[in-house]
């Protein structure tokens, strides 16, 4: 009996999200689907997680200061949400506490921004959002829906808001990095490949032919057949087993083709390089150096091209993600009487 394995090679497309509009609320992809593609892109690629940890640490600094003293209304933790999400998926969210007199904002805190969805009214203008722990299971959590925070009070003790890059999408903006997602889904896809390169005995595959003279057999006794022999042989904990076939007839003889790849190693090597470089580029990453990449591309290591590049980084990302958190957080404080803001992010000491 010789076992037929069909192989199919399926082309890889780019995930296409379109805002879902229901009767409702309107989602970033199905069940906000696009939210969690970018969410696991971070947890998968060890390239793009190290890349968006430290913008979050360079945006953040030392912290947000109001005329160097810390903001009273947003703890330093929730900041740093923001920071990171702000980054990561290209907006923020934040829940608005109101005083007791209903007069004022009093409290700011970080919500993440992936578990809502948008409100439109009937002019077309987004005038609250739906908050669901888990959307794809909205029968169990019940979706619950926040007025826009717009400085007047709308007889609901909380208020949320979403900040977004400038983008040209009618609903929700894109991170920066955008077009260097499916790089990072290339490097945590050969992250897998390596893995199961590993349980499989360092072997793409192998083929088992079983012969057997004593007659055609049924389809379903070749299928039976099979599955015995696969149970036996997957797993880690069968690796590299020493296969002993005891037979009478030559004829039963069972033979096991194995399944190699050239060029293996070179191929690993220049995708995980390439999926490196990509995801550099597209965010906006002047000096590898900068993020403890040993990559020889772009500036050199002398303090002062360090510096250049540093420069540069924060010309292009750094203060430009900073303006937008600012200016967010302002048409918040910019309610509160008699208070005057002149709120900014404090650098490390090192890089003033």
């Amino acid at each position: 009996m010789i076992e037929n394995i069909e192989i199919n090679f399926n082309s890889y497309v780019v995930p296409k999200v379109e805002p879902v509009i229901g009767r409702k609320w309107i989602l970033n992809g199905e069940y906000n689907s696009f939210y969690n593609y970018v969410k696991d892109r971070y947890q998968g690629s060890p390239t793009n997680n190290g890349i968006i940890n430290a913008y979050t640490s360079y945006i953040y600094g030392e912290g947000l200061v109001n005329d160097e003293t810390p903001l009273s209304q947003l703890n330093k933790n929730d900041l740093r949400l923001i920071c990171q999400d702000f980054y990561t998926y290209g907006a923020f969210a934040v829940q608005i506490i109101w005083n007791l007199t209903r007069t004022f904002p009093i409290i700011i805190k970080y919500t993440p921004v992936f578990k809502y969805g948008l409100s439109q009214n009937i002019k077309g203008d987004i005038d609250g959002y739906w908050y669901c722990y888990d959307w794809t299971k909205t029968w169990k959590y019940k979706p619950e829906f926040y007025p826009k925070y717009t400085g007047k009070y709308k007889n609901c003790d909380v208020e949320v808001l979403i900040i977004q890059r400038p983008s040209s999408n009618n609903y929700f903006s894109n991170p920066s990095y955008v077009s260097g997602l499916q790089y990072a889904q290339l490097e945590e896809e050969l992250s897998n490949s390596a893995i199961n390169h590993i349980l499989n005995g360092f072997s793409a595959g192998k083929i088992i032919n079983v012969y057997n003279n004593s007659g055609s057999l049924s389809e379903e006794l070749k299928r039976e057949q099979s599955k015995k022999i696969i149970e036996k042989l997957t797993g880690s904990s069968n690796n590299n087993k020493v296969i002993v076939s005891v037979n009478d007839n030559p004829d039963n003889k069972i033979t096991v083709d194995s399944i190699d790849i050239p060029e293996l190693n070179q191929q690993y090597q220049y995708f995980a390089e390439e999926s490196k470089r990509q995801l550099f580029a597209a965010h906006s990453v002047t000096s590898p150096r900068l993020f403890g990449s040993t990559d020889g591309s772009g500036f050199g290591n002398n303090a002062e091209e360090m510096k250049t590049a540093r420069k540069e980084i924060y010309r292009m990302v750094i203060n430009p993600s900073r303006e937008i958190i600012i200016d967010g957080l302002m048409s918040i404080l910019e309610n509160i009487p008699n208070e005057k803001y002149n709120i900014y992010f404090k650098d490390f000491e090192e890089l003033k």
